[in-house]
C-alpha cells in the first residue's frame, strides 16, 4: 500500500478511510465553532427549542443574572399537551 494523506474528513473521529461521514458527524462538523483538543467544542446554534415547563425558571435565572437570550428569534417554544388534561376533559 502507499502512503496515506490526511485530509480533514480522515482524520475526524468516525470517518472512513474514504473520508465518508454520516449525517451526524456532518452536522457536528458545520455547527463547531471552535474546539481545543481536550476541550469541549463551542457550537452555533441555528435553533433553540424550549417547552414551557422548564423554560420559565432557565428565563428566571437569566434575568437574575442580568442576561438575555442572544438572539430570540431562534427560540421556538413549544407547549405542554400533558399538563391537566384530564381536568379540562369536562370543560370541552
Amino acid at each position: 500500500m502507499g502512503s496515506q494523506t490526511k485530509d480533514s474528513q480522515s482524520s475526524k473521529p468516525g470517518a472512513t478511510a474514504a473520508g465518508a461521514r454520516n449525517i451526524v458527524e456532518k452536522i457536528w462538523d458545520s455547527h463547531v465553532v471552535s474546539q481545543l483538543d481536550g476541550h469541549p467544542a463551542v457550537f452555533a446554534i441555528d435553533l433553540m427549542l424550549i417547552h414551557e415547563v422548564t423554560s420559565a425558571q432557565a428565563f428566571q435565572t437569566l434575568d437574575a443574572k442580568g442576561l438575555k437570550a442572544f438572539d430570540p428569534r431562534k427560540l421556538l417554544a413549544t407547549i405542554d399537551i400533558a399538563s391537566d388534561q384530564a381536568k379540562s376533559l369536562g370543560n370541552l
